[in-house]
């Protein structure tokens, strides 16, 4: 109890403290293992917070949230089979929780399961319509079914309500460049990295747009040098900046 007094009032590290004693006195309490895991997580010890997490469906599999907050780590680890199970069994278990939903649609997503995915993006989004990143998810599921029309008819309502969103624009971008609109790809783009201007994803995708239109070429090689230099082995900075040279024709 006093470990979730601290908890509520937002003294996490006393809060922590006390959940410790808690799991010493009780080790098989499934929800001091939960919070112990939110915890570990604010505190960003992931391998500690996994451990939690494992332990508290171990002692309660039915705890949705543990399963979905499970799921999320594993899924940062790029382990996508595990990470689809337990995001399974999240939406399984409260299937009117949404964040399950977008979760397991970006999981899908990443193992070219597209119609699964766009089912699950779209159920976050009936779940709560005001969440950008459940329309940006189910927009990039839209994007691999070549369905772009479909993808701007959710995406361009919501910049004008988040105008500065710098994640919905480079979507909006995105997309653009998939339906070969590269001028208004290119506009959307500058105004991504406007308001997040340390984006390398954007840096690269508007470089790459400067060389396809043949603009603002010096100021493209700079954003891609800068991009590569970031992530020297990322194929696809290396590739961007040769369309940016060969823009400049220096083939070589």
């Amino acid at each position: 109890r006093v470990a979730d007094w601290y908890f509520v009032k937002g003294m996490l590290s006393e809060s922590l403290e006390n959940y410790k004693t808690a799991e010493s006195i009780d080790p098989k309490n499934w929800a001091v293992q939960v919070r112990l895991g939110q915890l570990y997580l604010d505190k960003k010890q992931i391998k500690k917070a996994q451990k939690a997490f494992e332990k508290a469906i171990k002692l309660n599999p039915k705890d949705a949230d543990s399963h979905y907050q499970l799921g999320k780590l594993v899924a940062a680890d790029k382990k996508w089979d595990r990470a689809q199970s337990l995001l399974s069994n999240a939406v399984s278990l409260k299937a009117g929780y949404a964040p399950s939903h977008y979760e397991l649609g970006k999981v899908l997503l990443e193992k070219g399961e597209v119609d699964l995915s766009l089912d699950h993006f779209k159920k976050s989004v009936e779940l709560d319509k005001e969440n950008s990143d459940y329309i940006i998810g189910m927009s990039s599921a839209l994007i691999e079914k070549k369905k772009f029309d479909k993808a701007l008819e959710v995406l361009l309502p919501f910049s004008t309500k988040e105008p500065e969103n710098a994640d919905l624009l480079y979507s909006i971008c995105n997309t653009y460049t998939r339906k070969r609109f590269l001028t208004a790809a290119i506009s959307y783009c500058e105004k991504s990295l406007k308001f997040n201007p340390n984006n390398y994803e954007s840096m690269n995708r508007l470089a790459w747009l400067y060389a396809k239109k043949q603009t603002k070429l010096a100021k493209a090689l700079d954003m891609s040098r800068e991009t590569v230099k970031a992530f020297p082995k990322r194929t696809g900075y290396i590739d961007t900046l040769s369309e940016v040279y060969y823009a400049l024709g220096k083939t070589d």
